[in-house]
């Protein structure tokens, strides 16, 4: 008697679930949208499908469910049918850009957001998703104009403020840059040591020198030892001023704290060693800097001259001549390749070196010849 009441329950259980209808069956999904069941409000939305297979709204929240449950390719024919049943609902194609997006589809979620701001221009998460993808290809110029239009939304997030400002300075518009980084306004310190390393590399560009220093300063303040800040305040010293020990203190430190990131800081401190004779430094640090990127031909100019300065001609010449393979109007590496062979009693190879290097730069062959005269 119990297997037949048993049997008799399950049988009106299956009976009363075929006979809902699809709105039902949609409705009951809902519910479990609500409760974040997103599971079984999936295999509601599949149920009110499978009884109305062009029913929209199922198939739209279908697509969501899969999104929110990360089962992406799912989501997609969900969304795709869903568009094709409805054409002007802008939900619609932002879910399955969404799903193309976080499904490594670029092209198809770029046309797809893009759909999304056709129908309904003030979408202001499809400029955001559109602007942080392009953030992430690189293409600072179409990044920066999504975030504008994203940041015209009240609710926005004040942090893009500080990646609207990164893209205007990776596109060189290092004014507009500070207008955003003006209104950026983090809490956190290392955001904040962002935030004024972004205004200190603006001002730079700009030659305001006082402010870039001031700025990389205040990004210091706020994260102590900050590689960005202090490969930032090196630059400045280095480029714009005659204090050298500074840039010198500032490119230690970077390589010293931030050295994974600061490796490109060698060359720069390798040539202000030698600009203050200390050349078994500099030759230290340049054999770094040829380490990290062995097709630089300034580098291997400095360390040839590092080398020629101490005394040590055969690694300056064999220096110098990688120099010149690298760029054959090495006009440096010609001079100093003169000089070392100068140096070794080699004048007729010198005197080779000054005919590469006047048909490259006349005023420094010329210099280069007085000295081959006078020996």
């Amino acid at each position: 008697m119990k297997k037949m009441l048993c049997f008799l329950l399950i049988s009106f259980a299956v009976v009363t679930a075929s006979a809902q209808t699809a709105e039902e069956m949609y409705s009951k999904g809902m519910d479990a949208v609500k409760n974040k069941n997103y599971t079984d409000a999936l295999a509601d939305f599949k149920s009110a499908i499978a009884k109305k297979s062009d029913y929209t709204d199922a198939l739209y929240e279908a697509g969501w469910c899969c999104n929110e449950l990360e089962k992406y390719k799912d989501a997609i024919p969900y969304l795709q049918l869903a568009v094709k049943t409805n054409t002007s609902t802008a939900k619609i194609y932002y879910e399955l850009a969404y799903a193309y997006e976080s499904d490594e589809n670029t092209d198809a979620a770029i046309t797809n957001y893009k759909k999304t701001i056709e129908l309904y221009p003030e979408y202001y998460d499809a400029y955001q998703a559109l602007g942080n993808i392009y953030y992430k290809n690189e293409d600072y110029e179409k990044a920066f104009n999504n975030y504008k239009k994203y940041l015209e939304n009240e609710d926005a997030d004040n942090y893009y403020n500080y990646k609207a400002a990164w893209s205007l300075n990776e596109t060189e518009n290092y004014t507009d840059a500070l207008v955003y980084l003006k209104k950026y306004d983090p809490d956190e310190a290392d955001d904040k040591a962002k935030k004024y390393a972004e205004i200190g590399f603006a001002n730079y560009k700009l030659e305001n020198n006082d402010d870039a220093i001031d700025a990389y300063k205040t990004a210091l303040e706020a994260k102590p030892n900050y590689g960005t800040a202090l490969r930032g305040l090196g630059n400045v010293y280095y480029d714009n001023t005659d204090e050298y020990d500074e840039a010198i203190e500032k490119f230690e430190d970077a390589i010293k704290y931030d050295e994974e990131n600061s490796k490109n800081c060698y060359y720069k401190l390798g040539w202000l060693y030698n600009d203050a004779e200390e050349y078994d430094d500099a030759i230290d640090i340049l054999l770094k800097a040829v380490a990290y990127d062995d097709k630089d031909a300034g580098a291997r100019e400095e360390l040839g001259y590092a080398y020629y300065m101490n005394n040590e001609n055969d690694d300056a010449l064999s220096e110098l001549k990688k120099a010149v393979e690298l760029d054959n109007n090495s006009k440096l590496g010609y001079y100093y390749m003169g000089l070392t062979y100068l140096a070794m009693d080699r004048k007729e190879d010198a005197k080779g070196a000054y005919n590469k290097l006047k048909s490259i730069d006349e005023d420094e062959a010329k210099k280069l010849l007085d000295k081959i005269n006078s020996k």
